[in-house]
């Protein structure tokens, strides 16, 4: 498969429109709270993501690889390689249970059914394996297909938020934060994209390792950069413009609910969307990492669709909760990640002069 800017772009867009950002909450948390300097700092947080994202799908491209490990740790030192590499297989382990739990939870909320929540769950997980094991390209092509979806439908809410309510002031008191990481927009900033780029290395390696110059690698960057620093940007004007929404669980989704019944049902679907888009995002990579294990290369396939059985399972049983302990660990491994990734960039203009 031909990967040009557009390509990146694409993908850049899917692998953060998860559904913390799609719906709101993550935005608020992160940016929205801090008012004026929030906003200014999702711009600078949208341009770290895009020279994040060339710096990881440059480094594929000179290296050859589409091993995440590698492209994070600057140095050779198998310990690490394969620490860093678990690390990254268990957070996407949970970033994929937590969207599960996520689309079940929307589907039995907004139909009242447990058992259709079962069925959807057991729908989805089978439509992320199949997609995901067809590898990078199958992926590529369906988040071709689902984001224009979710561009247009957060544009929608905006305009019709700020239009129904008029546009909000950005003068908000910033509250008292109870986690230190996010006790200014700056460190809420570092923290939201180290978070969030953390998990979607492998999918950018993989990128990377096709083959692509570096001016289409910067394109797609700084085009993908600008659609997601544009989405956030509306949906956080949408909640300021309605007091209160921010205490929602999901914002945007109880933006559409006061604009009519018909948009709050698009805006589900939409949120669905978003969580199959990340989730094929960070198990894509999943069976060709685990293929590059000799003794296991054979079964990469099965205990890949065993991994899935087993998020899909523990979705059910309220896991998502135990994340919101977790994720603060992998904040703090994130920033690491980045200063890895950083490194190796350095590394990989060297060996291109070369």
């Amino acid at each position: 498969m031909r990967i040009g800017a557009r390509q990146i772009m694409i993908t850049m867009s899917a692998c953060m429109f998860g559904a913390g950002f799609i719906s709101g909450q993550e935005l608020w948390q992160f940016f929205g709270s801090f008012g004026t300097f929030g906003i200014i700092c999702l711009v600078l947080g949208g341009a770290l993501t895009a020279l994040l994202t060339f710096m990881t799908v440059h480094c594929a491209s000179i290296y050859k690889t589409s091993q995440m490990d590698r492209i994070i740790i600057p140095f050779d030192s198998k310990f690490l390689i394969r620490l860093t590499g678990g690390i990254e297989l268990s957070f996407m382990f949970c970033i994929y249970v937590i969207m599960l739990a996520g689309a079940g939870t929307l589907i039995e909320n907004m139909t009242g059914s447990f058992i259709l929540r079962v069925i959807c769950s057991c729908a989805f997980c089978f439509g992320v394996v199949s997609v995901s094991l067809k590898g990078i390209g199958s992926a590529v092509k369906t988040f071709d297909l689902l984001v224009p979806i979710m561009v247009v439908v957060a544009i929608i809410i905006g305009i019709a938020v700020t239009v129904k309510n008029g546009f909000p002031s950005l003068n908000i008191p910033t509250p008292k934060a109870q986690n230190p990481l996010l006790s200014n927009p700056i460190l809420s900033m570092l923290t939201f994209v180290s978070y969030n780029f953390f998990c979607t290395v492998g999918t950018f390696a993989f990128l990377g390792k096709n083959g692509i110059s570096g001016k289409r690698t910067a394109l797609g960057s700084i085009l993908g950069g600008i659609v997601l620093t544009l989405v956030g940007l509306m949906i956080i004007v949408a909640i300021l413009a309605v007091p209160g929404s921010e205490n929602a669980e999901l914002p945007l989704l109880y933006l559409a609910g006061s604009i009519n019944t018909p948009l709050k049902y698009i805006v589900a679907i939409t949120l669905l969307i978003a969580m199959f888009g990340a989730s094929v995002s960070v198990y894509v990579p999943i069976p060709e990492y685990l293929a590059n294990f000799k003794h296991i290369a054979d079964k990469s396939t099965l205990i890949s669709i065993l991994i899935s059985l087993a998020a899909l399972g523990l979705s059910f049983i309220g896991f998502s909760d135990l994340i919101s302990v977790i994720y603060p660990i992998y904040g703090y491994i994130s920033f690491a990640a980045m200063i890895g990734i950083t490194a190796n960039f350095i590394k990989a203009l060297k060996k291109g002069k070369k």
